[in-house]
């Protein structure tokens, strides 16, 4: 996930191609594709998140990019992400299996909950009201555990995996 973050957010012309890809999309607007901080666990739901919102950007913007990049160490760091996609999923279209998005998915819902306690507990004052916050994020932590849960949010993500023609 660092990598593909990264490889769009590091170079002006793969995402100004990833921002054409967005705006001739048909999904709605969504923000742009946020970094993967690898030391922050605070932004790591906004980032899982963001991939999940620019899906199908992020697949037009991979083959452009392949086609274009002329630097021999992007284009390396390029091939290394679809070889590392490849060695995962046994093919170039990793993004297009089923256990990669839900894996997103799901690391965006967990991550999501534990960004708002991050958040809380690294305050140097909690009032009661922040203190309220925090005890509801711990208590649908444990309700996301549940088989009801499980099951609603796989049916979520079936749907909108079929809605991005993932398999």
């Amino acid at each position: 996930m660092h990598e593909i973050t990264k490889f769009i957010k590091l170079s002006p012309r793969r995402e100004a191609i990833f921002h054409k890809a967005k705006q001739s999309s048909v999904e709605p607007p969504s923000p742009a594709i946020r970094l993967l901080c690898p030391t922050r666990w605070i932004v790591r739901a906004d980032a899982l998140k963001s991939v999940l919102d620019n899906y199908n950007a992020l697949e037009v913007t991979w083959s452009e990019a392949l086609d274009i990049v002329k630097d021999t160490e992007a284009k390396a760091r390029l091939q290394g992400i679809l070889a590392h996609m490849k060695r995962l999923q046994g093919s170039l279209a990793h993004m297009k299996h089923f256990s990669f998005y839900y894996a997103v998915a799901l690391g965006q819902l967990i991550l999501s909950q534990c960004d708002n306690l991050s958040r809380t507990l690294q305050n140097s004052t909690i009032s009661a009201a922040r203190q309220a916050v925090t005890a509801l994020t711990v208590k649908t932590l444990s309700s996301i555990r549940s088989d009801e849960s499980f099951d609603l949010f796989w049916t979520k993500t079936m749907k909108a995996a079929e809605a991005l023609n993932i398999s």
